[in-house]
C-alpha cells in the first residue's frame, strides 16, 4: 500500500511499538514491576489489534508474570483480559474463558462497564453455565468445599 494511502493512525503504529518497547526497557531498568507489566500489556494489545494473537498472548503472559510478582492487581487483571482476548482471537475459547474469569475476579470495579463487558464475553463464549457470575467454575467451588471439609476447616468458598 502506498504511504499516501495509509491512514494517520496506521502510520503511527511503528512509533507506538517503539514507544512501548522503550517504556518496557525503562521500567525493567528501574525495577518498576507495574510499569513493566503495563508496557507489556499495551504492547500485547497493539500486537493483537494488528492481527498477531500469538505474539500478543506472549506479551500478556509476560505481563501476567511480572504483575503477579510485583503484586500489581490492576495490571494483573489487565494481563488476564488481554491474554483472554488474544487466546479468543487465536481460537482457544476454553483458555480465553478462564482468563476472562480471572480478570473479572481481580477487577477493582466489579460494577463498572469493563467488568460488565467481561461478563458479557463470558456469557457469549462457549457453554452456558460453565462459569458463573462470580467467575468461578461450579465444579471448582464444589471441589474446594469438599477438600476444606475433609481437612476439617470451614469452607471460605462462595456458595453455588
Amino acid at each position: 500500500m502506498p504511504r499516501e494511502a495509509m491512514s494517520p493512525a496506521i502510520e503511527r503504529i511503528p512509533d507506538a511499538l517503539q514507544h512501548f518497547r522503550r517504556s518496557l526497557a525503562i521500567a525493567q531498568a528501574e525495577g518498576d514491576h507495574a510499569g513493566e507489566a503495563g508496557a507489556l500489556n499495551r504492547l500485547g494489545e497493539l500486537l493483537r489489534q494488528q492481527g498477531h494473537p500469538a505474539e500478543a498472548a506472549a506479551a500478556h503472559r509476560a505481563a501476567l508474570a511480572v504483575a503477579a510478582a510485583g503484586r500489581s492487581r490492576p495490571e494483573e487483571a489487565s494481563a488476564h483480559l488481554g491474554l483472554a482476548n488474544a487466546l479468543h482471537d487465536a481460537g482457544d475459547t476454553l483458555d480465553a474463558r478462564r482468563h476472562w474469569a480471572a480478570a473479572l475476579r481481580l477487577h477493582t470495579d466489579p460494577a463498572g462497564t469493563q467488568a460488565a463487558a467481561i461478563r458479557a464475553r463470558l456469557r457469549q463464549s462457549g457453554e452456558a453455565g460453565a462459569i458463573d457470575a462470580t467467575g468461578f467454575e461450579p465444579c471448582a467451588k464444589a471441589t474446594r468445599r469438599q477438600v476444606t471439609a475433609w481437612a476439617g476447616r470451614p469452607s471460605a468458598a462462595p456458595r453455588a
